[in-house]
């Protein structure tokens, strides 16, 4: 706004310069790093530096791709697919993170970090049934835990399954300290 107002003292029209500088360093690294790719296709390093960069810059839609083909030759590969998660989630496609995520529950059965990024993206997707059934496995690891049983409740009630969203808001008072007021 300064600068277009032509208020702007030196230090501001530098620092704009610096950052129209760095903007086109950026582009000539990805065309660099490109290049490579293109001619060594089979380097992951460069392509998930790419890839980093791509997302680092907001250029999700670019980024996405460049995930999805470092998974084309490497579908175990954990960063990834976690990225390619993250990238997705940033662009609200809830619906292809919630594929990848639940390729990484298959990695990873018995991880809470994944069994709750893969519940959170099924409810941000209005998917509140899904949501709670992906949940679930967190309360069979944690039973005696009121937060996660509440939680679970409120994606029961969503989901408009009033019993279940009952049974576990009524298992989440029970584990309330007795020093609560609302055990009493």
């Amino acid at each position: 706004e300064a600068i277009k107002s032509g208020k702007a003292d030196k230090s501001i029209y530098a620092l704009a310069l610096q950052l129209l500088k760095d903007e086109m360093m950026v582009d000539e690294q990805i065309d660099t790093m490109r290049a490579e790719v293109d001619q060594f296709p089979k380097n992951k390093e460069v392509l998930r530096q790419l890839a980093d960069l791509l997302k680092e810059t907001k250029r999700t839609d670019e980024a996405a791709k460049e995930y999805e083909r470092l998974l084309v030759n490497n579908p175990d590969d954990k960063e990834s697919r976690l990225s390619l998660i993250e990238t997705y989630t940033s662009m609200r496609k809830f619906d292809s993170a919630i594929v990848h995520s639940k390729a990484l529950l298959t990695q990873q059965p018995n991880d809470p970090k994944v069994i709750l990024q893969l519940s959170s993206l099924y409810y941000w997707n209005d998917q509140y049934k899904e949501a709670a059934d992906v949940y679930l496995r967190l309360v069979k690891q944690d039973g005696e835990d009121s937060t996660t049983r509440v939680r679970l409740a409120d994606m029961y009630t969503k989901a408009n399954q009033h019993v279940e969203a009952a049974v576990h808001l009524a298992e989440a008072v029970r584990l309330l300290p007795d020093s609560l007021p609302l055990r009493q």
